[in-house]
């Protein structure tokens, strides 16, 4: 089923309501009854707070249900309920969270005389969410040691953690590649590589929203976490804030905190500045709200580059400005009818240092770009106490690039010296040329919330058109020394000239339908029973190319096309909740449901559209030293040397095929959970998740069915399921894991998110991120490429960590000081026996047994004292952060290169006898082992202090 865009667009318009976009409000609902448990209908209830531009009111119906919609995240939200010969009945300090529904029933006493009674909302479950989520305010934010973006919040949801990537989460066992990132209801995903592209500061946050699995069919495009952000939105009264953090690399210590074979760097510290503002006010009391934030940050840091194996060590500096801006306007149009207008984005430059420390200061002195800019309009609308309607438009667009910093640098190809066996002792010239990433999305979606009785209706649909235009060339040389160039001209000084161009765009249109109802079958049990679909048409500058079979000599077999569709993605999500109190205090769930993954851009850019690469080699009748075989101000090449090969990866005419039948990656999961209230402020849950990757799409390599040492092709497709490819194992990854947590909610001036989780994942396919080689899939990862490149690759994948215990907590003191704590404990990672070969790194025993890494832990404090107003009309607080306030210097990760060319005794590996059909060494454990094998390849980072003031308003 193919849908064209043109009719989505015609379901946008229609009068059917929709709904595909992500929540970006959540809803208030209950039962209103008397002392005898009779509902009162036609009691009218009215709903204010600091969150919601003026006040709201409702009657309740005949059994006695009142509800209050599209309410915009936040506590302190206050219902009265009043009826002549009742009570007056207030209750105060309730908490709409973010996608969920809260429930408050209220109970009206006859009264003798009038009576107020105000209350504070007790804790209940929401029986109508199944997914697993954690919601963090902005109060809650405020009090708690993490760092000051978005993305760090996301540590304090049970299964996340972070890896490698220190702005992108893992969840739940997926790469840190196969998140989604939405801010007001819009992905701010990189449409070219699927990480977080947008930061915001959380100043100008209202509420974030953590989803770790069993989404609903409103949601798509993840494997790993959803992570929902909404800003903050202006009100009636003029709110704010100025603030200023700073740190100082003297405050820091000068622990090393990576290291690489041969070399150690050390991390001497940042100078960090993030200041700015927010604020928020009525234009127009009770119609026109706005609200706006700014902050320049900027992060100066001085590395320590240190190759030990070479002799060399350097000071360098990295400097990056990065400047963080929000804004919105909401207008009330009429009653229950709202338009909203956002812009929100992160531009920010470094520059400094991108280069070896054995460099030249010409090839490795650069600027880069990157960040985006967002902007979106969302019109809302509550027609009655049944129906709700959401349209949303927006864009997306990402920049990123990279340049010399001197003329040298611009003009001069680069130049390595790369001997085999003895590393790469020197780089000169220049940076070797320039690349720039420009991505774009298009967005366009709308939904609807339909209340019938027993149900909760919701359906819609949403559109993105996602596209990534490239250009990105280099010319460099390296030189090999002596060098066997065949039996006739015999050894002689090589030299390789590799030309590269990347230039085109890819396209990835993504169409996706879906209906979710909520059906409340009695008061204890709730049926979430939904149904995705998903559709997504990429192409390329050259269109796209579809391979149907193989030639006799292993060429794949293809005819051109303007474009491929992955089609008939259908996503089943069902979801039960019981609850065994009857009162909304506690529940059991069970889920079970297919997910999707929008494949990332760049792909189709490197594989389909614009690559192009020329090698040539030379070599020289005379003998070059490390001092002569360079030309600091151009080109190496002279008379001295005589082109003996040339070798064209890829033309124009020979773009790489799609494999016909290749159908989109998806996981299915299945999980049982378990959550329960106790008393007003505590909860308590526990969850068993079982995730299974199914089907991957990778790039594959085809080779002569003669000699499988020649590759003949190149295509992408279903590994282990395409016989374009034989040989090729199926992508598999199996996640399973048990989740206990224990919160309590910020009550009595403290509060606490405490977890334990242990996991265990195996299979033969990391995900979007190959650890073993550093590649992520959107420039074509090696896992598939050679079915002999897969032996001893099924084992302990990186997501296998059998526990981690992590608690966050804060109390304040009545006189303004508010102390916390983050501590995290974890196992460390599984470490394999890898041997390093040219460009997959291979398992010599089967994967992950090896032991594993050290165990890790990390305290971080914070403190913040709120000073006396003395009559000022503003708080000021004074905070002081202490991240790994302990010192601790574990290891994070561990070099698993087992052997590698140059190593004492590595000629054994190599020799003829220990070798397979592919010139590949077979594990022998007689024979040497790297003397870096099992050495730290990250350590954590030194103690650091953050000093701040903040002035709200």
């Amino acid at each position: 089923m193919r849908i064209p865009v043109a009719v989505v667009f015609f379901l946008f318009s229609s009068v059917l309501p929709l709904h595909a976009a992500p929540a970006t409000t959540g809803n208030l609902e209950g039962l209103l009854l008397d002392s005898s448990g009779a509902a009162l209908p036609g009691v009218r209830l009215v709903l204010s707070g600091p969150h919601l531009q003026g006040s709201r009111s409702t009657l309740s119906s005949k059994q006695g249900h009142y509800r209050f919609l599209h309410l915009p995240p936040g506590d302190a939200y206050r219902v009265e309920a009043s009826l002549d010969g009742f009570q007056r009945r207030v209750i105060a300090q309730i908490n709409v969270s973010l996608g969920k529904s809260a429930t408050l029933h209220l109970m009206l006493q006859p009264a003798i005389f009038e009576e107020v009674t105000v209350e504070a909302a007790p804790l209940l479950v929401d029986l109508r969410n199944t997914s697993s989520s954690t919601t963090i305010t902005a109060a809650q934010f405020d009090t708690l040691p993490i760092r000051r973006d978005f993305q760090q919040l996301t540590i304090l949801a049970p299964g996340v953690r972070f890896d490698r990537d220190t702005v992108n989460p893992t969840v739940g066992g997926a790469t840190f590649l196969e998140n989604d990132y939405i801010i007001e209801g819009m992905s701010t995903r990189d449409p070219g590589s699927g990480s977080s592209a947008t930061n915001l500061t959380m100043n100008f946050v209202q509420e974030v929203q953590v989803m770790t699995g069993a989404f609903s069919a409103e949601y798509g495009r993840a494997l790993g976490g959803v992570i929902n952000v909404v800003s903050k939105t202006g009100g009636n009264s003029v709110q704010g804030d100025v603030f200023a953090f700073f740190e100082d690399a003297d405050w820091s210590s000068e622990n090393v905190s990576r290291s690489q074979r041969g070399s150690d760097t050390y991390d001497l510290g940042h100078d960090k500045y993030d200041v700015g503002f927010s604020l928020g006010a009525p234009i127009v009391r009770d119609r026109l709200w706005f609200f706006g934030a700014y902050a320049p940050r900027r992060d100066h840091a001085i590395q320590d580059l240190v190759n030990a194996r070479f002799g060399v060590r350097r000071r360098e500096p990295l400097d990056e400005k990065e400047h963080v801006f929000a804004g919105k306007l909401t207008a009330l149009i009429l009653e229950g009818h709202s338009l909203t207008v956002s812009a929100f984005g992160n531009p920010s430059v470094q520059r400094g240092w991108f280069g070896l420390p054995q460099a030249d200061s010409s090839a490795a002195l650069a600027e880069t770009f990157r960040g985006s800019q967002n902007a979106l309009a969302r019109y809302d609308a509550i027609i009655g106490n049944n129906l709700s309607l959401e349209t949303i438009l927006g864009r997306h667009e990402t920049r990123a690039y990279v340049r010399a910093l001197t003329e040298i640098g611009r003009t001069v190809p680069n130049q390595s010296e790369c001997a085999p066996g003895r590393g790469c002792p020197a780089v000169h010239g220049g940076r070797g040329g320039s690349g720039r990433i420009d991505s774009i999305r298009d967005f366009a979606a709308a939904r609807s919330s339909l209340y019938l009785s027993a149900h909760h209706v919701r359906y819609g649909a949403e559109f993105e058109r996602n596209r990534v235009d490239r250009s990105d060339r280099s010319h460099s040389f390296i030189f090999r020394g002596q060098q066997m160039v065949n039996a006739a001209i015999g050894r002689r000084d090589v030299l390789i000239e590799e030309s590269v161009d990347f230039s085109g765009y890819g396209r990835n249109d993504t169409t996706s339908i879906f209906l979710q109802d909520s059906w409340q079958i009695s008061p204890r049990l709730l049926a979430n029973i939904g149904l995705r679909w998903e559709q997504q048409v990429v192409s390329s500058a050259r269109g796209v190319t579809i391979a149907t079979g193989v030639g006799p000599d292993g060429r794949p077999i293809a005819a051109a096309a303007n474009d491929f569709t992955f089609d008939d993605n259908w996503a089943p999500r069902l979801g039960f909740a019981w609850d065994p109190t009857g009162e909304g205090r506690a529940k059991v769930y069970a889920t079970g449901g297919r997910y999707f993954q929008s494949l990332p851009v760049a792909i189709y850019v490197a594989s389909m559209s614009g690559f192009n690469a020329t090698i040539n080699s030379y070599y020289s009748l005379r003998e070059h030293t490390s001092e002569n075989w360079w030309n600091p101000t151009g080109s190496p090449l002279n008379e001295d040397w005589i082109r003996y090969d040339t070798f064209s990866l890829r033309s124009p005419a020979e773009p790489s095929p799609i494999a016909a039948g290749t159908r989109l990656q998806y996981q299915d999961e299945l999980s049982l959970g378990f959550e329960r209230a106790i008393g007003s402020v505590w909860a308590v849950g526990a969850r068993v998740v079982n995730r299974e990757l199914e089907r991957a799409v990778e790039d594959m390599n085809t080779y002569d069915p003669g000699n499988p040492r020649v590759r003949t092709g190149y295509l992408i497709g279903n590994p282990g399921e395409t016989e374009l490819a034989p040989g090729l194992p199926k992508p598999s990854r199996k996640y399973q894991a048990l989740e206990l947590s224990l919160h309590r909610r910020l009550s009595d001036n403290w509060q606490m998110f405490a977890s334990f989780v242990s996991s265990r994942s195996r299979g033969n396919f990391d995900g979007f991120y190959e650890y073993s080689t550093y590649v992520p899939l959107a420039q074509g990862t090696y896992a598939f490429d050679n079915p002999r490149w897969m032996e001893n690759s099924d084992g302990k994948l990186r997501a296998d960590i059998p526990y981690q215990f992590k608690i966050h907590s804060s109390y304040s003191f009545p006189f303004g000081l508010t102390l916390s704590e983050a501590f995290v404990y974890s196992a460390g990672y599984p470490l394999s026996a890898i041997v390093a070969t040219f460009p997959r790194r291979i398992y010599l025993t089967p994967r992950g047994t090896e032991g594993r890494g050290p165990d890790h832990w990390t305290l971080d404090l914070h403190g913040a004292w709120r000073l006396p107003r003395m009559g000022l009309p503003v708080d000021t607080s004074v905070i002081v952060d202490v991240f790994n306030a302990t010192n601790n210097h574990q290891a994070l990760d561990l070099e698993e290169e087992y052997v590698y060319q140059g190593m004492p005794g590595w000629q054994a590996w190599y020799d003829s006898g220990n070798l397979d059909e592919f010139n590949l060494p077979r594990y022998r454990a007689d024979l040497p082992v790297s003397p870096f094998y099992g050495s730290p390849l990250i350590y954590q980072q030194p103690r650091s202090f953050q000093l701040g003031i903040k002035l709200s308003f």
